[in-house]
C-alpha cells in the first residue's frame, strides 16, 4: 500500500490550493491508494500480473524490484471489494495503505555548541566532501545561502525540474549547510520576509462568535541600542468577513507598535527604534477580527528589516550547522506540503544507490505521518541503516494532543528520532510526546532546538522560498535537520574527510555516532513549555513527571536531552589519562542554555584492573553526575552504560570499577543535572598492597554456631538435618579480609 505524508511544518508557506486526505488516498470512489510488498530483494511479476487482474492500476516509477535486500513491491490502486482476494493468491504478500505524509540561525548554532568562539580559525562545519540526504518538498537551486552546496536532485512529484513551490525544503536544507550572506558585523539590517495562507479553522476551533483572534508569526532578539526594527506588511481578506486585520510588535508582553490593515492588498509600514532599556525579544503578531458565524480565509506578506543578535565574530547571520555539507535534494511531497509513503520509499533506493557517488552520510527526514500502515517504509528504513547511512526522523508537532500524537515513522528503532527545545533549553509545547515502540525503546531520543510558537521565546531563521530572502519557522523538522548536520560535523573532527570514514568499519560506527550523540545529550531539567491558547497546561507532560522506568536515562519527552555537540566531539576525539586530575566546570540549562553543560572524554582501561572514578570540588548547591558508558552501543544504536554515579537512593561522587575484556575502551561523563559548579575528575589505578585473605566464617544460627560457608534454611531455623525435605535452600557464607582501605571486595 502507498501512504501519504505531510512535512511537519507549523503553519503553511504556499498559497496553493489544498488538497483533501482523503482524495489523495482514494482517487476513485471504491478504490484504494496501496503499497504491496514482501520480505526479500526480488517478486515474481505474478503478483504485478493478478494486481492488473483484479482492477489495480499502478503508480508510475512506483517499483522496488532488487533495489533493497529485504524489501521488495511496488505502488498502485486496486478496488477495496478485491484486496482481501488478490492477497489471499500470495502466503508471503503484504499489503498496507499508502499513508499519507507531510511536511513537519545564529542562536541555535551557539545552543548546540555547532559554533564557539574560535569556529573561523578551528572549527568544525562539515568539510569533509560529504552529503546530506534532504527528503522534503525540493530546494531552491539558486537561493544566495545555497550556492555550492546542492550537489544533486531528483524530483519524485513531477518530471519538472528541480524547485521548490512549498519552501520547507529549502528552510531545512539551508539550517543544516547554509552559507547565510550578511556579515556579523553589518551595517545594514537583515530582512525576514512572512508568508501564511490559512482559514480561520486552521488556527482556531470555534466559529461562531465575533471577536479578535491573535497568532505569532515571528519573534526575535533585538540587542542592538538605537537600532530600528521597520516592518512593511499586508494581507488579503473579505470584508464580509474580516472588518480588522492588525500587524502588532510586543515587547514582555506589551504593545509597543502596530499597523491596521484597512484595505486588502495595500501595504502598510511602521518603524520602532529600540533604545537601550528596550532591548530584548520582540514578537510580531497577526491579530484579525471576525465576524459573527463566518469562517475566512486570508492570506499575509509581512517584511521585517532589523538588526540580528550577533554571538560569535567572523560568522554570518543565518549560516546553517554544518555549512560546509553537501545536500542531495529529493522532492517528495508536492507544494502543499503532502505526499505519499511511496515517493519517500522510491527516494530511499535512490539515496542508497546514491551513497558513494554522493558520499551520502545521513537522511534528514522532516516528514511525518499518523498514519497507522508503516511496517513497509520501516523495514526500508532500517535497509538505509543497513547501508552506512544514519538516518534522522522528526518527532512531529502535534504536542500532547490525543492519545498517539507521535509520529509513526519514529517508530523506528534504528533511526534517530528528535524532539524540539526553545531557546530556553524547554520542550517545546508542540513537540510531539514520544512512546515505547517495541523492546523497551523510547522515543523521542534527543531534543533539539527548534524554534517556539510561544511569544518571548526566539523564532528560527533560514533561507526562504525565493533566492534572495529568509523566513522564520518552527518545529521538529527544524531540530531534525539541526541533529542531521551534527553528525557530519561529527565525521569532520573524527576523521576529516569521506573517504576516512568510508574506510571504518560503518556496520558499528553508524550505530557507535547516534549512541556519542545520546550518551551526551543532558537533561534539561525544565517543564515543558506551556501554550495558554490551549485547554491543556502541557507542563504536566514535563521530563520531570516522567513515570516510566526508574532512574531510567529516557523518556517519552525529551529522550536521552538535548544535544550537545561539542560533548559529543569530546567524546570521539579527547582523552583522559588515568591517575591525572582533570579541571573543569559545567552549568545545567536552566542557569544558562549557552553553556556547557557535559563533559566527555575517552578513556581506555586494562581488564581486570580495579579503577576508583571520584567526581570532587563540586559545589554544595549543585548536582554534577559521573557516568561510564562503552564505547561501543546496543544493537539499536542505544548507548550502554556501564556505571554511574546517578542513582535512585542516596548521593555518591564515586564508584569503582573492573572492566572485563570488552569493557576496556569506554567514555566518561559528567552532566550538569543541578546549578553550576567547577570539579576535579580524577580515574585511578586501585593498587593492591597487601593479599586479600578467604576464611570459613563462623555461623550463629537456631541450633547453635559452627565453622562453614553454606547451610541449609531448614538447619538455620533449627530442623534436623538429616531430615529429607524435597524443597529446600541455601546460604552460603565468605569472610573477606583486605587491609587495603582504598578498594572494594571483588566484584
Amino acid at each position: 500500500m502507498s501512504f501519504i505524508f505531510n512535512l511537519i511544518i507549523p503553519y503553511k508557506l504556499d498559497f496553493g490550493k489544498q488538497e483533501n486526505v482523503d482524495d489523495l488516498q482514494s482517487s476513485n470512489n471504491g478504490k484504494k491508494s496501496v503499497i504491496v510488498f514482501f520480505n526479500e530483494s526480488t517478486f515474481d511479476a505474478d503478483a504485478k500480473n493478478k494486481f492488473e487482474f483484479y482492477g489495480g492500476n499502478f503508480k508510475e516509477n512506483e517499483e522496488w524490484n532488487d533495489l533493497f535486500n529485504n524489501f521488495s513491491g511496488f505502488a498502485g490502486i486496486i478496488p477495496i471489494e478485491n484486496i482481501s482476494t488478490y492477497k489471499s493468491a500470495f502466503p508471503d504478500i503484504n499489503i498496507e495503505t499508502d499513508e499519507i505524509i507531510e511536511v513537519q540561525m545564529n542562536y541555535a548554532s551557539i545552543q548546540t555548541q555547532s559554533v564557539n568562539s574560535t569556529w573561523y580559525i578551528n572549527g568544525y562545519n562539515g568539510n569533509t566532501d560529504s552529503s546530506i540526504a534532504v527528503l522534503d518538498s525540493g530546494v531552491n537551486l539558486n537561493h544566495d545561502f545555497l550556492q555550492g552546496r546542492i550537489t544533486g536532485w531528483q524530483n519524485f512529484i513531477s518530471q519538472d525540474p528541480m524547485t521548490d513551490d512549498n519552501g520547507h525544503g529549502t528552510f531545512i536544507s539551508s539550517v543544516i549547510a547554509g552559507t547565510g550572506t550578511s556579515t556579523y558585523n553589518s551595517n545594514s539590517p537583515s530582512i525576514v520576509n512572512l508568508y501564511g495562507n490559512y482559514s480561520h479553522l486552521d488556527l482556531f476551533d470555534e466559529y461562531l462568535p465575533s471577536k479578535n483572534y491573535s497568532l505569532k508569526i515571528f519573534s526575535t532578539n533585538i540587542s542592538k541600542s538605537d537600532s530600528i526594527i521597520a516592518i512593511n506588511s499586508t494581507s488579503n481578506f473579505q470584508l464580509n468577513e474580516i472588518d480588522g486585520f492588525w500587524f502588532e510588535l510586543y515587547l514582555n508582553s506589551s504593545l509597543v507598535n502596530s499597523s491596521h490593515i484597512q484595505n486588502p492588498n495595500q501595504y502598510y509600514t511602521f518603524i520602532h527604534s529600540v533604545p537601550q532599556i528596550e532591548r530584548g525579544i520582540y514578537d510580531l503578531y497577526i491579530k484579525y477580527h471576525k465576524k459573527i458565524n463566518s469562517i475566512p480565509l486570508f492570506s499575509f506578506n509581512s517584511s521585517v528589516s532589523f538588526f540580528p543578535e550577533s554571538y560569535t565574530e567572523h560568522f554570518n547571520h543565518f549560516t546553517g550547522i554544518a555549512n560546509a555539507t553537501n545536500i542531495l535534494a529529493y522532492k517528495i511531497v508536492n507544494q502543499t506540503g503532502t505526499g505519499y509513503v511511496s515517493d519517500l520509499i522510491s527516494a530511499m533506493a535512490s539515496v542508497i544507490q546514491n551513497r558513494t557517488q554522493h558520499h551520502i552520510v545521513s537522511v534528514c527526514l522532516s516528514i511525518g505521518t499518523l498514519g497507522e500502515d508503516v511496517s513497509a517504509i520501516n523495514a526500508v528504513i532500517d535497509e538505509v541503516i543497513k547501508n552506512h547511512i544514519l538516518v534522522v526522523i522528526a518527532a512531529g508537532n502535534k504536542g500532547i494532543e490525543g492519545s498517539e500524537p507521535f509520529n509513526k515513522l519514529g517508530m523506528n528503532k534504528n533511526a534517530i528520532v528528535v524532539g524540539a527545545i526553545n531557546d530556553e533549553d524547554q520542550i517545546t509545547s508542540y513537540s510531539s510526546m514520544g512512546r515505547d515502540v517495541g523492546n523497551n525503546v523510547l522515543k523521542p531520543d534527543i531534543v533539539a532546538p527548534g524554534g517556539s510558537k510561544l511569544p518571548g521565546h526566539r523564532s528560527l531563521i533560514s533561507a526562504g522560498a525565493r533566492s534572495d530572502e529568509s523566513t522564520a519557522s518552527y518545529g521538529t523538522s527544524i531540530s531534525t535537520a539541526i541533529v542531521s548536520a551534527a553528525i557530519n560535523i561529527l565525521i569532520d573532527a573524527k576523521w576529516g574527510s569521506w573517504t576516512d570514514w568510508n574506510n571504518q568499519d560503518l556496520s558499528k560506527w553508524v550505530k557507535i555516532l547516534k549512541a556519542i550523540l545520546l550518551m551526551t545529550a543532558s537533561e534539561t531539567a525544565l517543564e515543558r513549555e506551556d501554550d495558554l491558547e490551549t485547554e491543556i497546561d502541557e507542563s504536566n507532560y514535563s521530563p520531570s513527571k516522567y513515570t516510566g522506568l526508574l532512574n531510567s536515562l529516557k523518556d517519552e519527552h525529551e529522550g536521552y536531552g538535548r544535544l550537545n555537540i561539542q560533548a559529543a566531539i569530546d567524546a570521539l576525539t579527547k582523552n583522559i589519562v588515568i591517575n591525572q586530575t582533570v579541571i573543569n566546570s559545567l552549568i545545567n540549562s536552566e542557569q544558562d542554555p549557552l553553556g556547557n553543560h557535559v563533559f566527555a572524554r575517552k578513556i581506555t582501561l586494562q581488564e581486570d584492573i580495579q579503577y576508583l572514578f571520584n567526581l570532587t570540588g563540586v559545589d554544595d548547591n549543585a548536582d554534577l553526575d559521573l557516568f561510564l558508558f562503552s564505547n561501543e552501543s546496543n544493537q539499536y544504536g542505544e548507548p550502554i552504560l556501564i556505571q554511574s554515579t546517578q542513582k535512585w537512593y542516596g548521593d555518591f561522587d564515586s564508584f569503582y570499577f573492573t572492566p572485563k575484556h570488552n569493557q576496556t575502551e569506554c567514555v566518561v561523563i559528567v552532566k550538569a543535572i543541578k546549578g553550576n559548579s567547577s570539579f576535579e575528575l580524577n580515574v585511578s589505578n586501585v593498587k593492591n598492597y597487601f593479599v586479600p585473605e578467604l576464611k570459613v566464617p563462623e555461623i550463629t544460627y537456631f541450633g547453635g554456631t559452627k565453622n562453614t560457608t553454606v547451610i541449609s534454611v531448614q538447619e538455620f531455623y533449627g530442623n534436623d538435618p538429616a531430615k529429607n525435605y524435597t524443597i529446600d535452600s541455601y546460604r552460603f557464607y565468605i569472610e573477606y579480609f583486605d587491609n587495603d582501605s582504598l578498594n572494594v571486595p571483588p566484584q
